[in-house]
């Protein structure tokens, strides 16, 4: 099954309950906002950076919602088709998560090397700044929440969006020392942080995706038989 940060196993899917749907629709609504609110900023302002994280909150509210299906799918029954019933789908959503988030990032990526060649970067200004730290305020928030729940419930693709709300929180704090940096005369520093953030999210996705798959094939920690043996040393 999919770890958290903490090394945490997840039991298969059989206690998701309400509470669990409403926190992932809750994530997918919060992402559909932060999305549009960060491409706005990003156009208006300008910001190369916060355009980029705003590509990316896009990316993650179809993320969530094919978690929140996930979830909804793996609650199903055993039936004839399924004799072990469809816990499997949330390692399936969790997989999802992480293929997006590679495309997203490595869009980013790219868009920010263009822009540095293409016209040169410019100056954001201060709606940059409002948006991001409200951004960040409401992300590290959903993450808590998430990653708590996902613990209680022990559902594993709650606990992959929570883990991602934490990497946007990151993120977007690059985002606002990128667009503080431009403002203070280093244009360049907001380009560059967008191709950052496009890094950083690709690893991320490789992280989840790579505990999915893992899921998927069913894989199981492997035990030192020596040391288990070993008894602990005296007090």
């Amino acid at each position: 099954m999919i770890h958290d940060d903490g090394g945490v196993s997840y039991s298969d899917l059989g206690r998701a309950g309400g509470a669990v749907m409403l926190a992932a629709w809750l994530g997918f609504g919060l992402n559909v906002v932060l999305a549009a609110a960060k491409v706005a900023a990003g156009l208006l302002a300008p910001s190369q950076a916060m355009l980029a994280d705003g590509l990316h909150s896009a990316g993650d509210a179809a993320a969530a919602l094919a978690v929140s299906i996930g979830i909804r799918v793996g609650r199903r029954p055993p039936d004839a088709d399924h004799p072990h019933g469809h816990a499997k789908a949330e390692e399936v959503a969790a997989l999802i998560v992480g293929v997006v988030l590679a495309v997203a990032g490595l869009e980013i990526g790219i868009d920010s090397v263009v822009a540095v060649w293409s016209s040169g970067p410019t100056e954001p200004g201060l709606l940059a700044l409002y948006v991001g730290g409200v951004a960040i305020v409401l992300k590290e928030g959903i993450y808590r929440y998430q990653s708590w729940l996902a613990a209680r419930e022990g559902n594993p693709a709650l606990a992959a969006a929570a883990a991602e709300h934490r990497t946007c929180a990151l993120k977007t704090g690059i985002t606002l020392l990128s667009v503080v940096g431009a403002r203070l005369g280093l244009r360049w520093l907001d380009p560059a942080a967008g191709f950052i953030i496009g890094v950083f999210v690709m690893i991320m996705a490789v992280r989840i995706s790579r505990r999915a798959i893992d899921g998927l094939m069913g894989r199981v920690a492997v035990v030192d038989s020596s040391r288990a043996a070993t008894p602990p040393p005296p007090l």
